[in-house]
């Protein structure tokens, strides 16, 4: 069982197909489950409210994200949301974690701008 799966509830959400290219602003820890099955790919983006480089960063993720196909993006506020902050072991922000069917492949921590964010998608995917 992958880490995102044994760190939230076990509720899910049926989807017959993905959709994709959509922005999640998680509200409920037991949304996850069904946020995860909708997307084979997703960008998960660790934020705090108080954070400069995570505010900077939030209009350059929602745009890229509105122009990819293949890429969900979840924001998680770390103050809300402690405990699954913890199980990806985030210890700064902004951090944000590429997963692919459920799993991690790849991360950054700190600020990127939008070419940045795309190329992070880009690498990401190939892996």
């Amino acid at each position: 069982m992958n880490l995102a799966a044994r760190a939230i509830s076990r509720r899910t959400i049926a989807s017959s197909r993905p959709v994709l290219g959509k922005v999640f602003e998680l509200g409920d820890k037991s949304e996850i489950n069904g946020i995860l099955q909708e997307s084979p790919n997703l960008l998960v983006d660790f934020h705090a409210s108080w954070c400069g480089p995570c505010k900077m960063m939030d209009p350059w993720l929602k745009n890229v994200i509105s122009n990819e196909d293949d890429v969900n993006l979840l924001k998680i506020d770390v103050d809300e949301f402690e405990d699954i902050s913890l199980d990806f072991q985030v210890r700064a922000m902004p951090t944000v974690v590429f997963m692919k069917n459920g799993d991690e492949v790849n991360r950054f921590v700190g600020a990127r701008d939008e070419s940045g964010i795309k190329e992070f998608i880009v690498n990401s995917m190939e892996r």
